[in-house]
């Protein structure tokens, strides 16, 4: 007699009917079974037990029956129901949580795989392990290329900036900011194409402009600030180091405190400055004021145009290529004075004072040895120390030169100037050795050579002065027929030696006389 029987979920007629009818029914039946199998719901997974031979619970297990976990909502196909080795595969397409996109279950994940996860509540999607996308790699805190030597590409939309965080203001055009960590939101990379490389509280605010380190800023056009408390606001301009300024255009300032605001100018060390163009202090403490000047060492200025200052606490402040260099020097004429030495000072254009505490006062004069002063035109003095000023123990020599068309007697001075007199100072007494020679320049044959020797003194002023005892007047040589003349007074209007020559009427005649002094003041 027929019965019914349960096959994989299914009552069919058993033993199978063998009309043709009730046959085609029974295996249709069988066949829907075979297709979904039974659907089997439980608050956990499916195990190897799960198997065709299960009697308790569920029951038994078919090929292709379906599991569904209700706390995981995932299910599981079972693709072999072999006795205690039932196989069962998570077949979780993503039926969909109430909380959750379509693709992702109640849990947040995708496909029953938690390294891929969802939380719709944050809009997080996380996945764990590596994700490859072409050519790149997302490993963990890794970004690589995993082609051959392969490169990495970086291309923000149009216009875009590239940064690391959201802080601070908006970035410019086409800027780069590595920058995770500021104090104000305008430190930040504001200006086109500017690039904050790393660091803290740097500002990038200048076209093109480069920062790094930890509060500088870099404001100028293409400009470039790096260390702590930098500025380059100068166009072109280069600040480094420590609390340094490039303010000038094209200026560069490093060290310590260091400016820079002239044109092309270079300031380096500590504290020094560089304020006009294409000017350069180095050193500590050192100023470089004047055009194309130089000042290095410690404590150091150049002010004047095309100066030099070296060495420690000198000035080159003459208005033309002036300098001063060792200890304490100062050069303050123009045109190539030079001050040298320790002590020293160059006051007069072109003059040269070298040695200690010397002075070269006039133009073109020459002060060396130990405090000696030389002060008539193109002098020169030299000194082994001093009573108690400078120049009142030294020597001297001094050219006088002068032209006569007649027989007048006429002074002589250096450089045939007036001005340029052989004054003395008060208290004051000179012994002179005079070498003259004089030269007919309007026929030959008439020349002449004397030595006048003497000594003068000045007391109180210029009325003073006087030529002590006698003038030693001697020719050396004579084919003028002995109408020139030569001697040396007092000037007592000005207080000076003067040095007087007669000539001839209708004869041009060169003087030139070379005078030495012994000079004692007090």
């Amino acid at each position: 007699m027929a019965t019914l029987t349960n096959y994989r979920g299914l009552q069919i007629v058993s033993p199978a009917p063998s009309a043709e009818g009730g046959s085609a029914l029974n295996d249709n039946f069988k066949n829907i079974a075979d297709r979904s199998g039974p659907i089997h719901s439980a608050a956990a997974d499916p195990t190897n037990d799960d198997d065709g031979a299960n009697t308790s619970g569920n029951g038994a297990f078919y090929l292709f029956s379906k599991w569904l976990n209700t706390a995981t909502m995932q299910v599981f196909l079972c693709t072999d129901n072999t006795a205690e080795n039932a196989v069962w595969s998570n077949i979780t397409t993503g039926a969909g949580g109430s909380n959750t996109q379509i693709q992702f279950n109640d849990s947040g994940s995708l496909a029953g795989d938690t390294n891929l996860t969802f939380d719709k509540a944050t809009g997080l999607l996380q996945l764990l392990g590596a994700l490859v996308v072409d050519n790149l790699k997302l490993d963990g805190n890794t970004l690589s290329a995993t082609d051959v030597n392969g490169g990495l590409i970086i291309a923000p939309n149009g216009i875009g900036a590239i940064q690391i965080d959201a802080g601070g203001n908006a970035r410019g055009s086409r800027a780069i900011d590595f920058q995770g960590q500021r104090s104000l939101a305008t430190q930040v990379a504001s200006g086109a194409h500017s690039f904050v490389a790393a660091g803290v509280n740097n500002i990038a605010s200048g076209d093109a402009a480069f920062v790094c380190g930890t509060y500088s800023t870099a404001s100028g056009e293409f400009s470039h600030a790096e260390g702590y408390g930098t500025t380059a606001s100068g166009g072109s301009g280069h600040a480094e180091g420590e609390e340094t300024t490039a303010s000038g255009e094209n200026s560069h300032a490093e060290g310590s405190g260091a400016l820079a605001s002239g044109t092309s100018c270079h300031a380096e060390g500590s504290i020094t400055v560089a304020g006009s163009t294409s000017c350069h202090a180095e050193g500590g403490g050192t100023a470089a004021d004047g055009e194309w000047c130089h000042s290095e060492g410690c404590a150091t200025t150049a002010s004047g145009e095309g100066s030099h200052a070296e060495g420690m606490v000198t000035l080159a402040s003459g208005t033309e290529a002036p300098h001063a260099e060792g200890h304490y020097t100062v050069a303050t004429g123009s045109e190539g004075a030079h001050a040298e030495g320790a002590w020293t000072t160059a006051s007069g254009d072109n003059a040269h004072a070298e040695g200690g505490s010397t002075i070269a006062s006039n133009q073109a004069s020459h002060a060396e040895g130990l405090q000696s002063h030389a002060k008539f035109y193109a002098s020169h003095a030299f000194a082994s120390g001093q009573f108690a000023t400078i120049g009142d123990a030294q020597g001297q020599r001094i050219v006088c030169y002068g032209q006569t068309t007649d027989n007048t007697q006429t002074s002589i001075y250096p450089h045939a100037a007036s001005s340029q007199r052989l004054s003395m100072d008060n208290d004051s007494t000179w012994m002179f050795a005079v070498g003259l020679v004089a030269r007919r320049v309007d026929a030959d044959n008439e020349s002449a050579a004397w030595e006048i020797k003497g000594c003068i003194d000045r007391n109180a002023n210029a009325a003073s002065t006087a030529i002590v005892g006698s003038v030693t007047t001697t020719t050396i040589a004579d084919d003028s027929g002995g109408t020139w003349s030569v001697t040396a007074v007092a000037d007592t209007t000005n207080g000076a030696l003067d040095i007087k020559v007669t000539g001839g009427n209708s004869k041009t005649i060169r003087w030139v006389a070379v005078v030495h002094l012994v000079q004692v003041t007090g």
